[in-house]
């Protein structure tokens, strides 16, 4: 069945920092986080698993902020992010030691208005790739992709771009290569999706233009040993959607993300150890733009099944903008509050292991061939066929998971059926009927309006 989202271990405030962008967890429990505290010299702070400072580490400067964070095969830690230099911001990559003692940094300044490095990730020898981009003084941006060794020196440097808007997002090491995502947007054109596979040597490999549009905001590697990549929409007319890769970046499966809004900010994705993924961002209330927005994160199997979504909600503004999975279960979110008066305070919340793990659709012969009429108002039927007998029934969850409809068929043969339910009790919103009959499972997903 179904698994009702975890419960919160504890929520925390930082009124000292602003906001946290990137958190990911180690092997004995701690919580490393990147973000920004105002004119200080701190970029990355670790915690214990309450949410307690152990230490801090930054790069001299102020007006640091930390982006994305990495772990090197040898336990150090290396964060990238933007300083502030004179007249625009610098790009920095920086590396301490399990314990926050400094290794090395690099800033590196250029002339454009502004350099801003948006992800991290480590590689076998014991360098990092960075990625990001730079804005020039008419607003135009060029992506670019920067290759270091574990002593911090750039080995390479690609660009691409500067056309009208080119941002590389996110990157991911996989069999020996780099591959960026790139968010791509001609002039006079919608964004589109962009990646670029690189050797550890800085070939390009190949380049592949999305045919989806929308705004790409994250990369990860697939349990099947590709990539998944995340894009929202960029005009609330439709869903952040999360794609299923080859490893030739050819879209395998394509999965909306479930939301109780049509404003919505998914900001990153994660796999987890079971193979699923894990979607963490914002939903945004009220007309254009939203009035409050409450912290959105959800769980999807490895089918791309929805299993639970928790929504932290305060009627002012909690994002939430990355989200990690400890390795003995559980998870850790991380972003910020705003208040009324435009206060922020960085902001973590840590959720229990999940005590139980739906099941994705069996392939036992049972499936739902058609739900009429959806969305509906009140009764919806459900026309679905089985090749076995056996005790039937179906089940209405909302999209936090919790039982909202339990309606027995009994006994149902072999063959095709068709069963009504009546969901004139629910609110509007998105619902999931699952139907089983013996042990075969099929859900659906229905939307009731009012």
């Amino acid at each position: 069945m179904l698994a009702q989202a975890p419960g919160i271990v504890w929520e925390r405030e930082y009124d000292d920092i602003t906001i946290f962008h990137d958190v990911i967890t180690t092997s004995d429990s701690r919580i490393l986080c990147a973000g920004y505290r105002g004119a200080s010299q701190t970029s990355l702070w670790c915690f214990d698993s309450s949410g307690d400072v152990l230490w801090t580490f930054g790069i001299p400067g102020t007006g640091q902020t930390g982006r994305r964070i990495a772990t090197s095969p040898t336990g150090s830690f290396a964060v990238v992010g933007e300083v502030a230099s004179v007249s625009d911001y610098d790009l920095f990559i920086a590396s301490c030691s399990g314990d926050g003692s400094p290794l090395w940094q690099t800033i590196l300044e250029k002339p454009s208005t502004q350099d801003l490095a948006f992800d991290v990730a480590a590689l076998p020898d014991g360098g990092f790739a960075v990625c990001g981009y730079t804005q020039d003084s008419i607003l135009a941006t060029q992506a670019w992709i920067l290759r270091f060794d574990s002593a911090g020196d750039t080995l390479w440097t690609r660009t691409w771009g500067l056309q009208y808007i080119d941002k590389a997002v996110s990157l991911v090491y996989l069999e020996g290569g780099i591959t960026v995502l790139i968010r791509g947007r001609p002039q006079g054109s919608d964004y589109r999706p962009v990646l670029q596979r690189y050797s550890l040597d800085g070939e390009l490999l190949w380049t592949v233009y999305q045919e989806y549009t929308g705004v790409p905001n994250d990369l990860c590697v697939s349990a099947e040993g590709g990539y998944c990549l995340m894009k929202r929409p960029f005009d609330m007319s439709s869903y952040t959607t999360y794609y299923v890769l080859d490893t030739a970046g050819s879209v395998l499966d394509e999965i909306p993300v479930v939301c109780q809004s049509g404003h919505e900010e998914m900001r990153t994705i994660i796999p987890t150890a079971d193979g699923g993924y894990l979607v963490a961002g914002a939903e945004g209330h009220g007309d254009e733009p939203p009035a409050t927005w409450n912290a959105h994160i959800s769980r999807y199997d490895q089918a791309g099944g929805w299993m639970w979504t928790d929504i932290v909600q305060s009627g002012e503004e909690w994002k939430f903008y990355s989200a990690a999975q400890f390795p003995q279960g559980g998870y850790i979110a991380a972003g910020y509050h705003q208040d009324f008066t435009d206060a922020s305070y960085a902001l973590l919340v840590r959720y229990e292991p999940e005590l139980s793990v739906p099941r994705p659709d069996i392939p036992s012969g049972l499936a739902i061939e058609s739900c009429v009429p959806n969305p509906g108002t009140a009764i919806f039927s459900l026309n679905w066929s089985s090749n076995v007998s056996g005790t039937s029934g179906i089940r209405v969850y909302d999209i936090s998971g919790r039982l909202r409809l339990d309606h027995e068929l009994g006994l149902m043969s072999e063959g095709e059926h068709s069963s009504q339910i009546d969901l004139q009790a629910l609110p509007s919103g998105c619902y999931f009927a699952v139907v089983t009959c013996g042990t075969g499972r099929a859900s659906a997903k229905l939307v009731v309006l009012r």
